[in-house]
């Protein structure tokens, strides 16, 4: 006796649509069960994409609540406009304005090893 890999599923559609998918199951030269085994595929991404979108939209007020929650758990940004180009700006100046290299790791043993600037003894 054999052990079937697969498992027959049946269901009804209307004739129309029958009709509709012979027709693309010839032009692709493809199965019935192939068709439909891509199209639930596509319909569980499509799916898993709308819940997470729904999940966002349930959980996106909650994160941008009032100040109590802020203040409840302070590492919460609440997404202020204000502070977005603040915080974009670029470091580069400031960082050369200190000696900083970017990119550069300074608690490297490279770094360590960078001669430091002598003081005037005046």
């Amino acid at each position: 006796m054999t052990t079937r890999i697969s498992r027959m599923v049946g269901f009804s559609v209307p004739p129309t649509m029958a009709e509709e998918l012979d027709r693309v199951a010839e032009e692709e030269r493809r199965t019935k069960s192939e068709l439909f085994r891509e199209m639930f595929r596509v319909y569980l991404t499509y799916r898993r994409i709308k819940r997470q979108q729904e999940d966002v939209e349930r959980l996106d007020p909650l994160v941008r609540q009032s100040p109590e929650v802020t203040s409840v758990f302070p590492m919460i940004d609440t997404g202020s406009a204000e502070a977005l180009p603040e915080t974009a700006r670029p470091v580069a100046p400031r960082a050369k304005a200190v000696d900083i290299q970017i990119g550069k790791d300074p608690d490297s043993p490279a770094a360590a090893e960078k001669p430091q600037p002598k003081k005037s003894m005046t």
